[in-house]
């Protein structure tokens, strides 16, 4: 067995500190002032001084927080606005579920698109733009030989609030089917 010697065997350090101090004294700078220790004279210190506006930024507050008030009209058109706001996100929600089964449910793909069926396809758009209904124009199918898998969608109509609009002046609304890469070109 070999006992090694710790002290012969093992690196050493050694540890040097410089500490350099500067003194300025008043003749070296004559602008600054320099602060010598008070001299106790017996005396009463002299009463503090009030802070003013730019020493303490709380001084203006008010004491007491002023009540909200509000009257029956404002919180009725208040209690409105949550209410739309919350049926805006329920239908969000069932769109992102409808988007899911789309996805889940339907094989056929058409340039990496998903082809969807024509019921769900169009209560997904009613969905996503809060219409009241959606018309979608298809190629006739009696104009094949064979019936096809999936038809060609001609236009697709939205009537929201009486008035009648096109799919296509909906650019937002265009671009979240591209980013979910669901075709509007063609339904099963």
């Amino acid at each position: 067995m070999a006992i090694a010697n710790l002290k012969k065997d093992s690196p050493t350090t050694t540890n040097s500190q410089n500490v350099n101090v500067i003194v300025n004294t008043a003749t070296s700078n004559p602008d600054k002032k320099v602060a010598y220790p008070k001299i106790d004279n017996g005396l009463p210190p002299p009463p503090p001084t009030p802070p003013t506006q730019d020493d303490n930024p709380y001084a203006n507050l008010p004491n007491e927080p002023t009540p909200v008030t509000r009257d029956i009209e404002s919180a009725m058109r208040k209690t409105e606005e949550i209410s739309e706001s919350i049926e805006e996100k329920e239908n969000t929600i069932k769109a992102l579920t409808l988007i899911i089964d789309i996805i889940q449910n339907n094989p056929l793909l058409v340039n990496k698109y998903i082809v969807a069926e024509m019921e769900t396809l169009s209560e997904l758009i009613r969905l996503i733009t809060n219409s009241e209904e959606v018309e979608i124009d298809t190629d006739d199918i009696e104009c094949y030989c064979s019936q096809p898998k999936y038809r060609i969608i001609r236009r697709i109509f939205i009537k929201k609030q009486g008035d009648i609009y096109s799919l296509s002046q909906a650019p937002v609304v265009m671009r979240l089917f591209d980013n979910y890469k669901i075709s509007l070109n063609f339904v099963i």
